[in-house]
């Protein structure tokens, strides 16, 4: 009926690693210093605030202080040796869309508020690109508009040109 006996199965190049702390999904990733650190989701409770990094050198997760809000279908990047989160929905419902951004400093071990998206954007993209953290897509007003966000000003700013199709659910 399909199926093989285990000793037919190919050995598999993918190796099982330590499980996450916090079983989730619509969560957000991001990697720094050699860490996968994920925020938010969706969890068996509902909407989570979990903070955990993930060391694949030494196959180790840790709780880290939890994001200052729950959310799910949020973004993060990394940069400036800082994790930044942005936007997602507050509530199961997809009604309630934040527009609030954070930024993490895993040496303090700190959460702090940068200044807000432009508007409320969830199940949008985010990168990194030079020093600046580039929102792309999602679902929320002018989500066609690519946000662009200085650290060193704490400023954001639309892009030139906007997405010439709109996206949710993206990679960047």
């Amino acid at each position: 009926l399909g199926c093989a006996p285990a000793e037919d199965i190919p050995q598999s190049p993918w190796a099982r690693t330590a499980p996450m702390p916090t079983s989730r999904s619509e969560l957000a990733a991001a990697a720094l210093a050699g860490r996968i650190y994920v925020a938010g989701g969706i969890a068996q409770l509902g909407t989570t605030a979990a903070f955990e990094a993930f060391d694949p050198a030494t196959d180790h997760w840790e709780e880290l202080p939890p994001l200052p809000e729950a959310v799910h279908h949020l973004a993060a990047a990394a940069t400036d040796d800082r994790i930044y989160v942005t936007g997602g929905y507050t509530n199961l419902l997809f009604s309630e869309i934040t527009k609030r951004a954070w930024a993490y400093d895993p040496g303090a071990r700190r959460w702090t508020g940068i200044a807000d998206l432009p508007g409320p954007r969830a199940a949008h993209g985010m990168a990194a690109i030079e020093g600046r953290l580039y929102v792309v897509g999602g679902i929320g007003p002018a989500s066609e508009e690519i946000w662009l966000y200085d650290p060193a000003s704490d400023r954001w700013e639309a892009a030139p040109a906007p997405l010439p199709t709109q996206r949710e659910h993206l990679a960047v």
